[in-house]
């Protein structure tokens, strides 16, 4: 850490400060009378160890040690984030945290300006309330003094080497060298003193944990540096793992980079106590502000909700509306056990799948909705014979052969993305829906309108071509040019899955059954020659069955001028990519963001996402939460609650004393955008009154572990775990 400290020294005439820069770099920044603290304040009202200042993942945090003088912002603070402008009293002492850029574009050179901007941190230091003479009155007033008790310093010096010297050294070799003559009955029975038959015991530091045993004695293992504690380093080396004691940018104190593990974990133990047990006074150390009973007010903040549920689930609407219509009797759960059941562990609920909750009242209406993924455009080519410019007439149409009862006037979203790296393509059409051309009418069109509508029509037909002759990868790959990112091998083998190449060669078929002649001519330069007569609509044997209904259970189809995809149901897995390409990728192209805003919409193919909700956290890609949150057995949170212990008491029917209904919370306006954090519960938070209904001192006690853990791997708020970096 690379600090800049302005030392504010005395006022001048001017009314300015006489100032002297240290530069300092060090891991930690400590200020105190120490002579080992890197800020050395002299000041008999600073103690040893004052407070000290450490960079972590989200800034500089100021860490303050126990019953010391210290308020950041007039505010008295023991563990506090530091930002520039924070005015920060240590005693007699001011910091005044300063912004490094503004700094760095007030130095006076080049070379000033880099060494300002390489630092973390800087602050102004200045003693504003001094001593003055008032030590040194005390001290005269004082006429204690140690030579008044009948020896001089040196005296009481010698005799208190004597003795440490005596207890330390002379009685532990005693013992251990007569301990071999010593009878266990003579100590049991109190004829030697155990103190001085046990000197020895001094040495000893103690049996290992269980869990560390195997070190034996290897005790180099973990004390690496003679006289110097065991250090983060050498637990760290073996628990890899280890994730910080909680969120360090919501609790900048718990970080470990400043914290010993052995303040809570206590080695050497004469009782056989695991390593990881730890007491209710060893958390509050830290946590000296908090209540720790419920019935005085133990703070629950807005526990358990930290973020808004990933299925979009309005228990509001469901218990007062759809449960209690009479016509949904038969499938309205009877508790909320009908959904929810606790996991594995007893201690979440997790909700059931969609067949088993949902499928009775939604699964109907799931696949109603069909994806088209080809649509024509409407063209009537015909109608340039009423033009009344000779010009044009002679020019003629020059796009081809085009069914004139193909009428789309807007492409499909998906159309769109697939066509979007065609740059001649895009041109053209963006021109004909910029300026309104009629492509149904060219009676008065300009050459420049007609010349627009001949690039759309060989922009499709390319499309199709290239489909036909180059095969799925065609697709694929303007798809991902399209979306600026590379497919999965699974979501290229699944993105079009069981689209069939006779598909598309009926459509060339129907649509264009001179396409790879025409398509010859265009890549030659030429026009491609326009025929006598257009293709009539394909109309099959009246007994034939319709597409439609032989789709009806789901799979990719044409009807009139349009390729479409007719879900399965629920959990269809083509919908599910491209829905999932759509949202991850709606940043990178106006097109994917068109797409996905069709896709994305309750009322899309699906209607995915009016249940599944879509998380976009900061910049990332968004993320479609196809599941409910799940639970493992490796899930580590940092408050525990086992529900179903709790189901003995309350019942089936019991949820609703802890889990109260809000119904004046707007819980579905929190799906109008992609922030998970941003929501507004369909229940109260939980309170600790509710609680102390039977965790008090006379009927149930609680103490901290019981609900809470240590080193959870959880991300709290929507951050991420960051892996510890021990300095």
């Amino acid at each position: 850490m690379k600090t800049l400290i302005k030392h504010k020294l005395r006022k001048t005439r001017s009314g300015g400060y006489a100032e002297r820069d240290e530069h300092i770099d060090a891991s930690v920044l400590r200020f105190g009378r120490g002579a080992e603290c890197e800020v050395h304040m002299p000041d008999p009202r600073i103690k040893l160890h004052h407070a000290e200042i450490a960079i972590q993942a989200h800034g500089p945090v100021l860490e303050c040690g126990p019953n010391v003088d210290a308020m950041v912002n007039g505010e008295p603070q023991l563990i506090t984030s530091l930002k520039a402008g924070d005015k920060v009293t240590l005693g007699p002492y001011d910091l005044i945290i300063l912004n490094l850029e503004e700094l760095a574009e007030k130095a006076d050179d080049d070379a000033e300006k880099t060494k300002i901007q390489a630092c973390d941190i800087a602050f102004t230091l200045e003693l504003v309330r001094p001593l003055g003479d008032d030590l040194e009155k005390l001290k005269e007033r004082s006429d204690v003094k140690l030579t008044s008790v009948g020896l001089s310093i040196r005296g009481w010096a010698w005799c208190a080497f004597l003795t440490v010297l005596a207890v330390a050294l002379v009685a532990p070799i005693s013992s251990f060298l007569n301990k071999g003559d010593i009878d266990k009955q003579e100590i049991l029975s109190g004829e030697l003193r155990p103190l001085l038959a046990s000197a020895d015991r001094l040495w000893k530091s103690g049996p290992h944990s269980g869990a560390h045993g195997f070190f034996g004695d290897k005790c180099e293992a973990c004390h690496r540096e003679p006289f110097v504690q065991v250090q983060n380093e050498a637990c760290i080396g073996c628990h890899l793992e280890t994730a910080q004691h909680a969120d360090p940018v919501a609790h900048p104190g718990a970080s470990l980079d400043t914290h010993q593990c052995q303040s809570c974990h206590k080695e050497h133990r004469e009782e056989p106590v695991p390593l990881t047990t730890t007491h209710d006074s060893q958390c509050r150390n830290c946590h000296q502000k908090i209540n720790v009973k419920f019935e005085d007010g133990h703070p629950f903040g807005e526990y358990p909700y930290k973020r808004r549920t990933r299925i979009h689930f309005n228990h509001v609407t469901h218990f007062d509306k759809y449960f209690q219509d009479p016509n949904n009797a038969d499938k309205s759960p009877s508790s909320c056990r009908g959904c929810h059941e606790p996991d594995g562990q007893g201690k979440f609920m997790v909700i059931g799948g969609f067949e088993q909750n949902c499928g009775a009242c939604h699964g109907p209406y799931v696949a109603d909705k069909p994806f088209d993924l080809i649509d024509l455009p409407g063209i009537d080519p015909s109608t340039l014979e009423d033009h009344e410019d000779e010009e044009l007439l002679d020019r003629g149409w020059q796009g081809g052969e085009w069914p004139i009862n193909a009428e789309a006037e807007e492409l499909p979203e998906a159309m769109m993305v697939l066509l979007s790296s065609d740059e001649e393509f895009m041109e053209a059409w963006t021109f004909i829906q910029d300026e309104g051309v009629d492509m149904f009418d060219f009676s008065e069109a300009s050459e420049e309108e007609l010349a627009a509508a001949e690039t759309v029509a060989k922009g499709v037909k390319r499309f199709i071509h290239g489909a036909l002759s180059e095969g799925k990868d065609f697709l694929i790959d303007r798809l991902e040019d399209t979306a600026g990112t590379t497919l999965s091998d699974a979501q290229r083998q699944n993105i079009l899955a069981a689209l069939p190449l006779s598909l598309l060669q009926e459509t060339q078929t129907r649509w264009f059954p001179n396409l790879f002649e025409e398509m010859e001519a265009i890549s030659g330069d030429d026009a491609p020659e326009m025929p006598d007569e257009m293709p009539d609509d394909f109309e099959g044997p009246d007994d034939m069955v319709d597409a439609v209904d032989w789709a009806s259970n789901g799979g990719w189809y044409i009807e009139d001028y349009t390729v479409r995809y007719k879900l399965h149901g629920h959990n269809d897995p083509i919908m599910k990519i491209w829905l999932t390409i759509a949202t991850s990728t709606a940043q990178n192209h106006e097109s994917m963001e068109a797409l996905t805003g069709i896709l994305a919409a309750p009322n899309g193919p699906g209607g995915c996402i009016a249940c599944h909700s879509v998380d976009q956290i900061n910049d990332d890609p968004s993320e479609v939460n196809w599941k409910s949150h799940r639970t493992t057995a490796d899930d580590s949170h940092s408050t525990d609650f086992f529900h179903a212990r709790h189901f003995t008491l309350v019942g089936d029917e019991g949820c609703a004393n802890c889990h109260e209904i809000n119904k004046e919370a707007k819980y579905s306006d929190s799906y109008s955008d992609w922030n998970p954090a941003d929501f507004d519960s369909n229940f109260a938070p939980i309170k600790s009154e509710t609680c102390a209904q039977c965790h008090h001192s006379q009927k149930v006690a609680t103490a901290c572990t019981d609900c809470h853990n240590f080193h959870t791997d959880e991300s709290i708020a929507g951050t991420s775990k960051e892996k510890i970096s021990m300095k």
